[in-house]
């Protein structure tokens, strides 16, 4: 099987390959278990055998119509993970930053960068969002119909385009006192001339690019907006429910049935049910809060594949190899 980083490709043997648009491949191996021949060890992943137009690449001997397990990662940054069927293909590739996994060689400048399913933004006052996308100039998306999508040239499908100014002050104590697990997000001002009130009954999203890279393309960090915490009356007898539908790319078919739910008066929320879920946010931010890590003895670990276990404060969620246990300790003052 081959593999590679941007481009992954696999026949008997499988190639896998994987594409990095910065092109860094510096200490990037390969895990595979599962109808291989051999089995990787886990304190020796399998070095690239080179580099080519795409991306990094592997060759690796696999059972024709078996079941490929296969981990890539550079120490404890885990790039890609998956399970493949070897009898529906002999190459694969995969791109850094993106979950699928290509058959054919994929155009790496058509590949959306970013995507709408992530929620890394939280609109935190009338005028200000907090993010953790990366970039000089921020833009924010709108569509009433629920239409926007990623493509490889960005952010598409909207109604509604601004452009978000970053305050080099960043966030207000009050509000990072309010969200403790969003310190050291980013500020975004919205233009005193938006409708807010319109807007965050929208769809929404966040890209950002670099404009030292405009001259040869733009690279778009797609986030979508938290809007839960956007427009909570301080009275909690409303929290904005119904005032939209999800994205039509994957749940227009349910619009119909969405619609006459959303416009029961019985599936409105009470203030107790509003105020619930607010002390729900309450510990979970609290959760987010922490600051946990890998355990120092697994940290030096001789197991290269422990050592990839995270933990991302910002969404909360644990990422550890699989057939690995990981231990992680909060950290304590």
């Amino acid at each position: 099987m081959g593999a590679s980083l941007g481009d992954k490709r696999m026949p008997l043997p499988l190639l896998q390959r994987i594409g990095r648009r910065d092109k860094n491949y510096d200490s990037w191996g390969l895990h595979v278990w599962g109808d291989v021949r051999d089995v990787t060890q886990w304190d020796s992943p399998l070095a690239p055998g080179g580099v080519d137009d795409f991306g990094c690449y592997w060759d690796v001997d696999v059972s024709e119509g078996g079941e490929l397990q296969f981990l890539i990662h550079a120490g404890r940054e885990k790039e890609f993970e998956d399970v493949m069927d070897t009898a529906k293909t002999q190459s694969i590739w995969v791109v850094s930053d993106y979950r699928d996994v290509f058959t054919e060689k994929p155009d790496l400048a058509s590949i959306p960068r970013g995507e709408l399913g992530l929620a890394r933004a939280l609109w935190v006052t009338e005028d200000l969002l907090a993010a953790t996308l990366e970039g000089d100039r921020f833009f924010l998306h709108a569509c009433g119909e629920a239409k926007l999508n990623v493509t490889g040239r960005g952010v598409e499908g909207g109604s509604v385009k601004l452009e978000l100014k970053e305050d080099i002050q960043g966030l207000p104590a009050k509000v990072v006192e309010k969200f403790p697990h969003i310190a050291g997000y980013k500020a975004l001002r919205v233009p005193p001339e938006a409708d807010t009130k319109g807007l965050v009954k929208c769809q929404l999203a966040l890209s950002s690019r670099d404009c030292k890279a405009l001259s040869s393309r733009e690279f778009h960090d797609q986030v979508v907006l938290d809007q839960n915490t956007c427009k909570l009356r301080s009275s909690y007898e409303t929290n904005n429910f119904g005032v939209g539908l999800p994205p039509k790319a994957k749940n227009g078919s349910k619009w119909p049935l969405m619609k006459r739910l959303l416009a029961d008066p019985k599936n409105v929320p009470s203030k107790d049910q509003i105020l619930a879920a607010v002390e729900n946010l309450k510990e979970l931010l609290k959760i987010r809060s922490l600051q946990l890590s890998l355990h120092p003895i697994q940290m030096t670990s001789r197991d290269e594949l422990v050592k990839a276990s995270t933990f991302d404060a910002t969404t909360g969620t644990f990422s550890v190899p699989a057939r690995t246990t990981a231990v992680f300790v909060e950290a304590r003052q």
